[in-house]
């Protein structure tokens, strides 16, 4: 695909009906419309397509509204969800979690405010250090008073200018200052990164005694990041992208950083996007797609697939085998039979289950479903979605990289299903190949 990422223009042209908002856009428009470099009809059906979407709106039907909800009903599930989707990295030599009785916790970072809120709600007794970079004699200082560290790393995608996600100098020598500090005292640290976009872990991540990812707790609920280091709760939060061990491993890199002066990108990965290409490609990286810990272990045994005409419905059991109770994310690939002509991703993603909490020694059988239909894939020279005959293996795991147990199933004729031939390329792109 060929994307002018911002050329509001080509976009109104291919279809897109909202733009995002940036100086001079809408002058930009005008002229190009006066110009007659840009149709009136594009930009009719942009706008028939936005008020078709308005007038399905609460608000347009005359339903009340308040500008003050009831914020107090929803912080249940607000903190839920914060919860949830935190994701345990690493905790190596169980240094997570970090019980209360006798532990004072020196929290580090610019942006650890409600972190130290959270762990003050709990009790906790605790230092908080804004300091860039805290000094050595600082570090001795505090290390004699306190059991373990929290070191706090922010980024925000729409905040960084450049492609290269790595820790700035500053963040690096702070994390390596306190390790260091602390661990020569026989001390945990734990990083925890507010991140929304993967970042370089490969370098550093042997530092540290754990680390946390809380890209989920966008309303920085310090509260649901207190819950998971005390261990209120056992994180059961799975990653959704991968953390490559550097960005130029990602396919698209190169042309992200040399991208034209017309901000022209070409993206070639095709269906090689994300944990697709990584396994394909047998690439290393920091952290698997579907990678989280928890502070309890589990056991998958007994996988069963059966199929009722199209569908078919695969089954295995959890058992929690570890010391705490918690919750696992359980995922469902399907390896599709290998074929030059048709060539496809060596796993990909089909359904996935969240257990419920499991107490130590609980069992749950968990239940998957999958559509014959979901295990096709889109030919764009005969408009058609197509699966070839042959084995499937359905990969059944905690992470992409992480499978426990398969079941497979035959299909004996390859499917096809014809649609209407418009996604066809409009020019030759050279994509990428196994």
């Amino acid at each position: 695909t060929v994307l002018g990422l911002w050329n509001d223009l080509a976009q109104i042209k291919a279809g897109n009906d909202l733009l995002t908002s940036r100086e001079g856009v809408y002058e930009e428009i005008l002229d190009a419309v006066n110009a007659g470099t840009l149709k009136i009809t594009d930009i009719n059906r942009s706008v028939l397509n936005i008020l078709k979407t308005t007038v399905q709106t609460p608000q347009f039907k005359g339903n009340d509204f308040s500008y003050h909800p009831d914020l107090d009903s929803i912080q249940g599930i607000k903190h839920q969800v914060s919860t949830e989707g935190i994701v345990l990295l690493k905790n190596e030599n169980q240094a997570l979690p970090l019980t209360k009785e006798g532990n004072q916790i020196a929290i580090y970072g610019e942006h650890s405010s409600h972190i130290a809120a959270g762990l003050d709600s709990l009790g906790y007794n605790y230092s908080l250090n804004t300091d860039v970079i805290p000094s050595q004699s600082i570090l001795n200082q505090q290390v004699r008073n306190a059991n373990a560290a929290l070191i706090t790393i922010r980024r925000n995608f729409f905040e960084t200018d450049e492609y290269e996600l790595t820790l700035t100098k500053s963040e690096l020598s702070m994390i390596q200052s306190v390790c260091r500090t602390y661990q020569s005292a026989n001390k945990k640290v734990v990083v925890i990164l507010d991140i929304d976009t993967p970042l370089e872990t490969a370098s550093w991540k042997n530092l540290p005694d754990a680390i946390l990812l809380t890209c989920t707790t966008w309303e920085r609920d310090g509260s649901a990041i207190a819950d998971i280091i005390s261990g209120r709760i056992n994180p059961s939060g799975k990653l959704t992208f991968t953390f490559p061990e550097k960005y130029t491993d990602i396919p698209s890199a190169e042309d992200m950083i040399n991208e034209s002066a017309e901000n022209n990108i070409t993206y070639t990965e095709d269906i090689y996007v994300g944990y697709r290409y990584f396994d394909t490609f047998r690439k290393n990286v920091s952290y698997p797609f579907g990678f989280g810990l928890s502070y309890t272990t589990f056991k998958y045994s007994d996988a069963t697939i059966l199929q009722e005409g199209d569908n078919y419905e695969v089954t295995v059991t959890i058992t929690n085998t570890g010391k705490y109770a918690g919750k696992e994310v359980v995922q469902l690939y399907v390896s599709a039979p290998i074929t030059p002509d048709f060539p496809k991703p060596l796993k990909e993603l089909k359904a996935f289950a969240k257990t419920k909490t499991l107490a130590l020694g609980e069992s749950e059988i968990v239940t998957m479903r999958v559509n014959q239909m979901d295990l096709t894939s889109f030919d764009e020279s005969t408009s058609s979605w197509m699966a070839e005959s042959g084995t499937y293996r359905f990969l059944i795991g905690s992470s992409s990289q992480d499978i426990k147990q398969m079941v497979s199933v035959e299909i004996p004729q390859s499917i096809e299903k014809k649609v209407a031939n418009v996604l066809l390329p409009r020019q030759p792109v050279n994509i990428l190949t196994p």
